[in-house]
């Protein structure tokens, strides 16, 4: 062992599966490596307890402990498929922490059989490295898929020794200590260049994980001007089957071979574990030795069927690459294959492939830990990195949505120190009365929501703003939430903080855990979501060529050519955007859907120029006498244009337009999205509240509020009510007269989807004032006729009873799912 370096110098830590190593970085550059990991060493494992109270002990010298090391003196020794075996490999624990539920067991003592789970030895495995090795400032190496509650537990443990120690992603640590090597070019020249991305491939026992870095110019001074960037594994990873655990299983049964594999020394080559090799395991899907022992199934594949695969991805990668670093056990055979994979032209990358196999692997990317904190310390950037998904469960005053904390994948933070949001989220409030605040979470990488409930001493006089700070340091274990009041001037600001372990995992009734869209179906609403009318590619496809053709005719033939002579054309182009496409039954679909985009996206443009067409019709006659002109306008409302200058002259005309006041109405319930439209619409339509709108104004008005998603923001609460009002009335004359009118069905939706101005007056409708109780009174006694056989709509399959029910639970908040009134067959 080398002389002891001082405190002051940074120590990278890899442990591999079979090898290991620790790297010493001076403050001048200079290296030294204080794990040879060959000879006098042994393939790392942990040992687990024999006796109660004994820890999980780390074993990776040479000779081994005996326990589990194969032999066949004693039960110690001995590795039994029925009683397991008492020595866990560091290989099957990097293995293992892929499968689900998975623990490594041994029955040493049979009234309490020892379980272990890989994630538990392997922060038992850093810990003990670090303990030895570590010194002021350490980083150890992670898979990149390593998950935030496996960053934490690792951390968790290593902190008992060395408190300053972080984590460090794989492909990362490669790809610094591959950029070293650079260093004595023109990296000045080489920053200004597109230089594509790194593709690092880690050839571990159980799958070759190929990770894709792109390599960045660092906008602020660095030695090094080019780093990695690391994009979510979710993003830019591919995980090949493997093929290790076969190979070396190849070699002889598990009885006899066991010891070889597991605890021989390490000055022996993995290929002389092979036996036949390749060609003698080609039957086996799985490792047999893991489902043996454990149960656990870690898929395998054949040598050739793994490289063909892993040849192929990168081959189809839509990017240019500029370099390839293959690490791991399996390195040398699987660089060998991407060698010739470049040299026959199927990969094509710029810089020659880099094969760091083995023990020299682990050197390398324990260099590569050093040069990170190296970096760190040097306040350079060392990476760039992004963040798991992490969402929060929001109500902003009944409308329900997961809120994005950590930013997207390709939302990139500077790798290895704290990140914090810019600004921090605001816009939520606490209730009135409320003496509690829940939060509640989902991450990408955990199965189920979890929530967080804590209670203030007093409860809240009056709504109170709250403020969300999050904070996250990439690699290094769970994110951390800090809500914080903004009480009038006087209270007291209080603090609620959000640990993800402290959290609980909601379950359902069969105790499985939530997901965050079955969390976001299960609560109660004040108002429904919106039911907006979908996009039909069949449809469209039948409208497309009839819009195309009258955008030629109008450039050729000009506006009042095509309004005189080719009006045919443009009740062809009506009939077929208004075409319903029935197998999209229940819901209402046309050719263009109530959001004015085209179902194939790349078609867009055509459906613009179609729309845009239209216009310059209407632009040109609307103030003409011409019977076309209403077909027009009726084309430009099933298109749903998006157009703030055809919204006002809808608005403007609307019902005193005499020519076909009935083409204006229908076609604002189709178009109208802007607001102060939708409010100047609403007004005039409901301006004598004893007079009844008729049903096409009725119609287009529930349109408009089940499209639209501020439809009732500059409505006034007061107008709002008056609107319910009217909608009752119109309701008890339907109940009355067996619901044989469409007016029923409209005033029915209006009244339901008038609560989403609860959105913008959380006090709208409060359920117990008069008004909410007199139609709750009014759908109960709608109920009731229904139930003895007096109320029969005209039409429709919807079960009248539960679509009242409804209503009644979304005027009490307590409403769920999509208004059963609005399906097409209500």
């Amino acid at each position: 062992m080398s002389t002891p370096l001082p405190p002051a110098e940074f120590t990278g830590v890899s442990l591999g599966s079979r090898h290991w190593w620790a790297c010493d970085l001076g403050p001048t550059g200079g290296i030294r490596h204080r794990l040879a990991a060959l000879d006098g060493y042994s393939p790392p494992s942990l040992l687990l307890p024999r006796y109660v109270g004994e820890p999980l002990r780390f074993d990776a010298w040479h000779p081994t402990h005996p326990r589990g090391c194969g032999g066949s003196g004693t039960l110690e020794s001995a590795v039994q498929a029925t009683a397991g075996v008492g020595r866990f490999p560091l290989a099957a624990a990097w293995s293992g922490r892929r499968v689900p539920d998975a623990a490594w067991g041994w029955d040493s003592i049979p009234e309490e059989p020892v379980q272990v789970e890989p994630i538990d030895a392997v922060a038992a495995a850093c810990r003990s490295v670090v303990a030895r090795y570590g010194r002021a400032k350490t980083a150890v190496v992670i898979p990149n898929d390593f998950q935030q509650s496996e960053q934490q537990r690792t951390l968790d443990e290593i902190s008992q020794v060395h408190p300053a120690t972080q984590l460090l992603w794989l492909p990362v640590a490669a790809a610094l200590a591959w950029l070293e090597g650079f260093r004595r070019q023109k990296w000045a020249d080489l920053a200004r260049r597109t230089l594509g991305e790194l593709v690092v491939v880690h050839c571990d026992w159980g799958q070759l994980q190929c990770s894709r870095l792109e390599l960045r110019s660092v906008e602020r001074r660095n030695a090094v001007p080019v780093v990695p960037a690391r994009r979510r594994p979710v993003v830019a990873d591919n995980a090949v089957c493997g093929f290790g655990w076969t190979l070396v299983e190849s070699g002889g049964e598990l009885a006899s071979h066991w010891g070889r594999v597991f605890a021989s020394d390490l000055s022996q080559p993995l290929e002389s574990l092979f036996g036949d090799g390749i060609a003698a395991y080609q039957s086996h899907p799985r490792s047999e030795w893991l489902q043996r022992l454990n149960g656990w199934s870690v898929p395998q594949q054949p040598v050739a069927a793994a490289l063909e695969e892993l040849v192929g991805y990168l081959e189809d990668l839509p990017v240019a690459l500029f370099g390839v670093v293959v690490v791991g056990d399996f390195a040398d055979l699987v660089g060998r294959e991407l060698g010739r994979a470049v040299q026959s032209g199927r990969i094509r990358v710029q810089k020659p492939v880099a094969v760091h196999s083995g023990a020299e692997g682990e050197r390398f990317l324990a260099h590569g830990a050093a040069v990170h904190l190296a970096r760190q310390a040097a306040d350079e950037v060392s990476y760039y990195d992004s963040l798991p998904e992490l969402e929060l469960f929001v109500d902003r005053r009944g409308a329900y949505e997961w809120v994005s904390l950590l930013g997207d994948a390709e939302h990139f933070v500077r790798g290895g120190v704290p990140w914090e949001l810019e600004e921090p989220i605001v816009g939520f409030e606490l209730r009135r009365g409320s003496s509690r605040v829940k939060l509640v979470l989902a991450h990408e990488e955990y199965r189920g929501v979890r929530e967080l409930v804590s209670s203030f001493e007093e409860s809240h006089e009056q709504r109170t703003p709250v403020t969300l700070h999050v904070t996250c340091t990439p690699a290094q274990g769970n994110a951390k939430l800090r809500l914080v009041t903004s009480p009038p001037p006087g209270a007291e600001c209080r603090e609620v903080l959000a640990n993800w372990r402290r959290m609980v995992t909601k379950t359902d009734a069969q105790n499985q855990p939530v997901g965050k869209d079955e969390y976001l179906r299960s609560q109660p609403r004040a108002f429904p979501e919106l039911m907006p009318r979908l996009s039909s590619e069949d449809k469209w496809r039948l409208a497309r060529p009839r819009l195309q053709e009258l955008v030629r005719r109008v450039e050729e033939e000009g506006t009042a050519r095509v309004l005189a002579e080719r009006r045919w054309l443009l009740d062809d182009v009506k009939s077929r955007l208004m075409q319903k496409d029935q197998k999209k039954y229940p819901q209402d679909a046309t050719a263009i859907g109530s959001d004015f985009r085209a179902p194939i996206e790349s078609q867009q443009d055509d459906l613009q120029r179609g729309a845009e067409c239209l216009l310059d019709i209407w632009r040109a006659h609307n103030s003409d006498s011409s019977i076309g002109v209403p077909l027009v306008v009726r084309a430009l409302g099933y298109l749903s244009v998006d157009s703030r200058e055809f919204e006002e002259w809808l608005v403007s005309s609307g019902v005193s337009y005499g020519r076909d006041s009935q083409a204006i109405e229908h076609t604002c319930g189709l178009t109208l999205r802007q607001p102060e439209y939708v409010a100047r619409f609403l007004n005039q339509i409901f301006a004598y509240p004893a007079v009844s709108p008729g049903a096409n104004r009725l119609k287009a008005v529930s349109q408009i509020l089940r499209y639209r998603a501020d439809a009732t923001a500059e409505l006034t609460s007061a107008k709002a009510t008056e609107i319910i009002e009217t909608c009752l009335r119109l309701f008890r004359l339907g109940v009355a007269s067996d619901a044989s009118s469409f007016a029923f069905r409209w005033s029915c939706l209006i009244i339901v989807y008038l609560l989403r101005r609860r959105m913008f007056d959380y006090d709208f409708l409060d359920p117990s004032s008069d008004l909410a109780v007199r139609a709750k009174d009014l759908f109960g006694e709608a109920i009731v006729r229904c139930e003895t056989g007096h109320l029969r709509p005209m039409r429709g399959s919807v079960n009248l009873p539960a679509a009242f029910e409804q209503m009644i639970a979304y005027i009490d908040r307590k409403g769920s799912g999509d208004i059963l009134m609005a399906a097409e067959d209500a």
